[in-house]
């Protein structure tokens, strides 16, 4: 498995995913719009809407503020993707004999 390079990956792979799973064009949107978007996720979600919230703020910092993230703040925001996606990904269920 590649290991990813660093969260500016990171946030242009949640991005694609929300365009994928939600159907929100978040390529084309700032942080701010996205977190908007889907803050339906704060009642039921909550984890998964505080995991995107960092991913997208320290993604916004490295970009925006050439911030360079230390090694915990990458693994950090690797570890929320994985929690953001497992608590949004529609499981599919085998079919019934």
């Amino acid at each position: 498995m590649k290991r990813l390079s660093g969260d500016s990956e990171i946030t242009d792979i949640i991005r694609i995913y929300i365009e994928k799973m939600f159907n929100i064009r978040s390529l084309e949107m700032t942080s701010d719009e996205i977190l908007d978007h889907v803050q339906f996720m704060k009642v039921d979600r909550s984890g998964a809407f505080d995991a995107l919230r960092q991913i997208l703020t320290l993604g916004d910092l490295v970009k925006f503020a050439k911030w360079n993230p230390s090694p915990s703040d990458n693994e950090l925001s690797l570890m929320n993707a994985y929690l953001f996606v497992n608590q949004t990904k529609i499981e599919e269920r085998p079919p019934n004999p």
